[in-house]
């Protein structure tokens, strides 16, 4: 509605439609600060899987402070904030993983989980999970079956955790337990590329 001239302008996601924006070169821009910021998390069940969201905590931790999610973020075009800490010590969770947990994700969500040119899924999500896992040394199988399957997956036992762009609530946090924040989103405003619009108190003009 933006590009065809029905809107002027529109909210989304900050790091959806920024990334639709580049890999589709949309003729938009995004103006002004994040709305409404929130971070998303790893979830299990509520009250079950304490040692997997421990794990992932201490993971998450670690490739902080060695720099590799930097590197995670640069390659999906989000790097405005250096979160590598030389000094940091390493975090352990306690935990010896015994098991080869499942894991459920959404399957389409760019730039979180999406298919890549090979066929196989990639993204933000994906790469954090694998280094968080590689880091704690347990093995998982990721079913890329949508955001709405894997809710139902993890409450319904069938999946151990999911990692799918899910934004830590206080009503999710009733049904399910979340991992530290792993990435903080929020809406942006959505204007023409061309536009001069540069906050949503230019609309009012």
């Amino acid at each position: 509605a933006v590009i065809n001239g029905t809107n002027k302008a529109c909210y989304e996601d900050r790091s959806v439609v920024g990334w639709a924006i580049k890999e589709e070169n949309l003729a938009l821009k995004t103006v002004g600060d994040i709305e409404n910021p929130a971070s998303y998390g790893f979830a299990v069940k509520k009250g079950e899987n304490e040692d997997l969201l421990k794990m992932f905590n201490a993971g998450l931790a670690n490739i902080k402070a060695s720099g590799e999610y930097d590197e995670i973020l640069t390659k999906y075009g989000y790097n405005e904030t250096t979160y590598k800490d030389e000094s940091a010590e390493r975090q352990e969770s306690g935990v010896t993983p015994e098991k080869t947990y499942i894991i459920y994700s959404d399957n389409s969500f760019a730039p979180f989980e999406f298919l890549g040119d090979d066929g196989e899924y990639t993204g933000i999500d994906m790469d954090i999970l694998a280094a968080v896992a590689k880091d704690q040394g347990f093995e998982y199988e990721v079913h890329n079956e949508g955001f709405d399957a894997s809710m139902g997956a993890v409450q319904s036992g069938q999946a151990d955790g999911m990692i799918a762009g899910m934004t830590i609530t206080d009503d999710r946090k009733q049904t399910f337990d979340f991992s530290d924040g792993y990435f903080e989103d929020g809406q942006i405003l959505v204007v023409p590329a061309d536009s001069e619009i540069t906050s949503i108190a230019d609309l009012a003009k």
